[in-house]
């Protein structure tokens, strides 16, 4: 088994790369915080896909649940650099504070 692959330590206090730790950052913060994202990791209730089947537009959803499902989180994922205003999306029930 060959040497195994170093990671360019270096390159961390280069400012090109600060976007991307700035972005890997807030997402370990989001993960950390919000319930949804981690509690339910390892079971069928944690997860609901949404919509994964639209292969023309390249868009999947799908929503993660904490324990009791007493929270949501929807993501949206767009694998396209066309942006979708009013893309619509169902949801299993109405945001909190909801207007219609």
């Amino acid at each position: 088994m060959g040497p195994r692959p170093q990671l360019d330590w270096h390159l961390n206090g280069d400012p090109l790369h600060a976007g991307m730790q700035a972005l890997v950052r807030d997402l370990n913060h989001l993960h950390r915080d919000c319930a949804s994202l981690h509690q339910c990791d390892f079971t069928a209730d944690g997860f609901e896909w949404i919509s994964h089947s639209d292969a023309a537009h390249s868009v999947l959803s799908f929503v993660r649940r904490s324990q009791g499902a007493t929270t949501l989180m929807l993501v949206v994922s767009n694998f396209t650099p066309v942006v979708r205003p009013g893309w619509r999306v169902g949801v299993p029930r109405p945001a909190d504070g909801a207007n219609d």
